[in-house]
């Protein structure tokens, strides 16, 4: 009776266990790097589907388009005549965190931002005069916030010819409740400490 209760014990250790690594396999980043049709280049007419859900790219108005990894401009280009314009990348899916590198072409500013599906504003980046030369070499920005539904960028208040993103990183990681699985561990180690005690 005491070894059955022991590959009890044991048993909801190991169901626990499962549980724990499936909440770590959740976790992860969506890299949209442009390159391939797996990482984006055909956003510009295609949604692109990952594991997460769709990413779609639209534009208020202007001109969006997506070039490939033997373009200098890799990545996307946004250029427009009126302040009020973006380019949207939707996702279908919350986002903690885009990261993304940035460049401009002439003067003018860069404005990225990051909104949640009622549209209400989490985190914004501005950066005067797009000319950056060195934008594109690994330099990073980062914008945050609970829920992240889209990302916007655009040059305004207007003076650059266009403005570019590259090498986004969506981090995805889910929040999975680990009440359950707790509870089923604590029950196993107080099922196999209670069957010790009797033994």
């Amino acid at each position: 009776m005491g070894k059955r209760r022991i590959k009890l014990a044991v048993l909801g250790v190991g169901v626990a266990s499962l549980f724990l690594l499936e909440a770590v396999a959740r976790a992860g980043i969506i890299t949209l790097d442009f390159d391939t049709p797996a990482t984006g280049s055909l956003l510009a007419s295609t949604p692109l589907t990952t594991a997460a859900g769709n990413v779609t790219l639209t534009a208020t108005g202007g001109l969006v388009v997506v070039f490939p990894a033997n373009h200098p401009n890799n990545g996307i280009q946004f250029g427009s005549v009126n302040d009020a314009d973006r380019a949207i990348l939707n996702f279908a899916f919350d986002v903690n965190s885009v990261t993304f590198d940035f460049a401009g072409e002439g003067a003018g500013n860069f404005i990225g931002q990051v909104f949640n599906a009622a549209h209400v504003l989490l985190d914004t980046f501005t950066f005067q005069n797009t000319t950056c030369a060195s934008c594109f070499d690994g330099t990073n920005v980062t914008l945050t916030g609970p829920g992240i539904r889209s990302f916007e960028f655009a040059d305004a208040p207007l003076g650059s010819i266009s403005v570019f993103v590259d090498n986004l990183r969506l981090d995805v990681t889910e929040s999975v409740p680990l009440s359950g699985t707790l509870a089923l561990l604590g029950l196993g180690l107080a099922g196999l400490g209670w069957s010790r005690r009797r033994k």
